[in-house]
């Protein structure tokens, strides 16, 4: 199966390196000197007989290529192209990036969009989808995973159901995404006067140092404070003393200064899923519902 990407390109699972399928082999226990079969099984690479998780008999992996096929199902139909893909964790996780034919307008700032799709072959998620952007000045990625659970896909549907519900799915990315789009809008016309304690109201609240003396902070997180402190003040810098700057400080550093892990897709995963993810929905969040109350 192939599909094209931005280019005109026409690409294939290799091209991503997702050829290979995963298979649930049976687990046994040693008990009294005698061998038994466990009612669990391993997840197994069969390109490399890599463990990825375990799983119940009633568990139904979902093949890259099932997952690529659904990926097509959303480009046909709406006018999408995929970006991105490639895996995280050694293949526990499978990720998907589909880039929307428009872009989006905050302040200055060009903003492109897409729908972001990680499957699971660890036995720990389901097929699940975020609203994902990428501010084209400072080339920060954001993403924030969709938050109804009807649209997180179990692994005992089949591809059909799947492919059913995808059109679901980006109806509920066009709603979702205007809420998003307005919080950002409202950040860029909100500045953050002098005197305002919201660079550093944030800045604790990340590193859960609120009401911490500095003397019980370890000096890594302290150094760590230092560098999103830097990142912030470049931003406000660049973008206008506006929370919107500060939500781009954040975003920079979560992207590009942040210490992420040592794998070859460590930012991408950090970014999309992990902790770097979580420092910038916090940030989206407590910024929502900062003093100012944004409307």
């Amino acid at each position: 199966m192939t599909i094209t990407t931005t280019a005109g390109k026409s690409v294939t699972l290799a091209d991503y390196g997702l050829d290979w399928d995963v298979a649930k082999v049976p687990l046994y226990y040693q008990h009294k000197g005698a061998e038994c079969l466990s009612p669990y099984y391993s997840i197994v690479r069969q390109d490399n007989g890599l463990p990825l998780g375990t799983c119940t008999n009633d568990y139904g992996c979902a093949q890259n290529s099932e997952i690529f096929e659904c990926m097509k199902s959303i480009c046909d139909t709406n006018d999408l192209i995929i970006v991105n893909a490639g895996t995280f964790k050694d293949g526990k996780k499978v990720f998907f990036q589909l880039q929307l034919p428009s872009e989006e307008g905050i302040g200055r700032d060009r903003v492109k969009k897409y729908i972001f799709a990680l499957s699971s072959h660890d036995g720990k998620g389901s097929l699940a989808f975020g609203i994902n952007n990428r501010v084209m000045s400072c080339q920060n990625l954001f993403n924030k995973f969709m938050d109804h659970a009807q649209f997180k896909f179990r692994h005992i549907m089949s591809i059909t159901e799947k492919m059913q519900e995808m059109e679901k799915v980006v109806k509920e990315y066009y709603k979702q995404e205007k809420e998003i789009y307005r919080v950002f809008r409202t950040m860029e016309a909100t500045p953050i006067n002098i005197g305002s304690d919201a660079v550093e109201d944030l800045i604790t609240h990340l590193f859960n140092s609120t009401n911490l003396p500095v003397a019980e902070l370890s000096k890594r997180r302290l150094n760590q404070m230092d560098v999103l402190r830097a990142s912030v003040d470049a931003e406000m810098n660049n973008k206008g003393q506006t929370f919107w700057g500060l939500f781009n400080g954040v975003t920079y550093y979560a992207n590009h200064l942040k210490n992420v892990p040592k794998r070859l897709t460590g930012r991408e995963e950090s970014i999309f899923m992990g902790d770097g993810y979580e420092k910038m929905n916090a940030a989206y969040d407590f910024i929502s519902k900062y003093k100012i109350q944004l409307n």
